[in-house]
């Protein structure tokens, strides 16, 4: 639950950034959601059997992490607001259920149940996105620390000049992703502090 409040916290903060009545211009966040999974389909899944080709695991997180900052934002916007204590709890136990069972579908047909579910409802389906979860083998822990990891990034960004062109995606030789994949591995995820402590490790970093 500390988790998914904490995540919630973060989509709101960077939507805020962008701008501060995020809520109620209802974007279809939900749309981003289904394309997404579609674009992990077709551009990181082994589904063309035309050709060789293997699932990349690597691209697929990353996708799902796009996939959950779009998720968060559609919950929050079903919700009006950042749910209650109560909700965000029921939420967090809906996705539990779904990552402790037993993995029911393969990794296409999850991230299809996904799209489906979310064409239908033009909802957050948390539940289907779990099951893209398991089909990936991602655990909660991963999709905190993975979704932490790119959100502050795209915070630091934004205060860096990113908009404007000034930003240095390039320090000491090396992309900012790679810096963050870095940092990730050295910050403690658990602490409370982390997402504050990775912003700080990422300025620390980032050259003056």
């Amino acid at each position: 639950m500390n988790q998914l409040k904490e995540m919630l916290r973060l989509q709101d903060e960077i939507n805020c950034k962008i701008n501060h009545n995020w809520v109620e211009l209802n974007r279809p966040w939900f749309r981003a959601i289904w394309l997404e999974a579609a674009e992990a389909v077709n551009d990181h899944c082994d589904w063309k059997w035309w050709k060789h080709g293997a699932d990349n695991r690597e691209q697929i997180v990353l996708e799902v992490v796009d996939i959950a900052h779009f998720i968060w934002a559609q919950l929050i916007q079903d919700c009006g607001a950042i749910p209650e204590d109560g909700q965000i709890d029921r939420f967090a136990g809906q996705m539990q259920s779904v990552l402790q069972a037993e993995q029911a579908l393969g990794l296409i047909e999850a991230f299809e149940a996904l799209a489906q579910a979310t064409l239908t409802s033009q909802k957050a389906e948390l539940e289907a996105f779990a099951r893209v979860m398991l089909a990936v083998g991602m655990s909660f822990d991963e999709l905190f620390c993975s979704y932490v990891g790119k959100n502050i990034l795209n915070r630091f960004r934004q205060d860096h000049g990113y908009k404007s062109g000034e930003y240095q995606k390039i320090w000491a030789g090396r992309e900012d992703n790679e810096h963050l994949t870095e940092l990730l591995l050295e910050l403690d995820s658990a602490s409370d502090s982390f997402a504050s402590d990775l912003y700080l490790a990422l300025q620390a970093r980032y050259p003056r």
